[in-house]
């Protein structure tokens, strides 16, 4: 099969099946000539004639129009401008935080006269980056679950219980995500001698015994 780089049906096709927001406008006027139909879809249009009704400002906010002195020159000037953006939903108003690459794809006379744009829609960049900062916190958190594991276990053989205990409370503290472990055991009276502890230091080393309980985890923030 022969591949005819400028059929014009094969590129409509390739754009029309981009996942990201893909437009052609007339530079002078702003005038939109083709909207893919996920800019369609982002943006809340309902069809192309709907969307080569409008100009470039009508997707902008406030915000993205400011930027658009300092686009139009770059264009003029480069031929290219990329950076962040803001369109705006024609449903309902939303704001859509956007990454651009603009750039001219015809020139006229007096400059560029086709401007092509694509806009990546951000709000699932940090949909993205929620999701990563979780799986990262996550992994972190095993690692030191593993770490205190170890740690225990040769304390465990080779010392002795006065560094064994504190060591032991900083492994609970750990596996469970507290700020604070203690190890205690009962007197004979009614409180409890604290023997170890991590975390924030207690009010006092007796704690005021309670349902009978000889050892105990403070919850905290992980």
């Amino acid at each position: 099969m022969e591949f005819k780089s400028l059929d014009p049906d094969l590129w409509r096709s390739v754009l029309d099946q981009a996942p990201d927001l893909v437009f052609l406008s007339d530079f002078g006027t702003g005038h939109i000539l083709y909207l893919n139909p996920a800019g369609i879809a982002l943006v809340g249009l309902r069809d192309h004639a709907d969307a080569r009704a409008r100009t470039t400002a009508e997707f902008l906010t406030d915000a993205g129009l400011a930027q658009t002195p300092a686009v139009e020159a770059a264009l003029t000037r480069h031929g290219h401008w990329q950076g962040v953006s803001e369109l705006r939903h024609f449903g309902t108003g939303e704001p859509i935080p956007v990454y651009v690459s603009a750039f001219a794809v015809r020139h006229g006379e007096a400059g560029p006269a086709v401007i092509a744009a694509i806009m990546r829609d951000r709000r699932r960049r940090r949909t993205q980056d929620r999701r990563f900062r979780t799986a990262l916190e996550s992994t972190a958190h095993r690692a030191r679950e593993q770490h205190a594991l170890a740690e225990l276990g040769r304390l465990a053989v080779v010392a002795d219980l006065d560094t064994l205990l504190p060591a032991a409370t900083g492994a609970a503290a750990a596996l469970i995500g507290a700020g604070c472990a203690s190890i205690a055991r009962s007197t004979g009276t009614d409180a409890l001698e604290v023997l170890a502890y991590s975390g924030q230091p207690p009010q006092a080393a007796v704690l005021r015994r309670r349902s009978g309980v000889a050892a105990g985890v403070r919850g905290g923030h992980r």
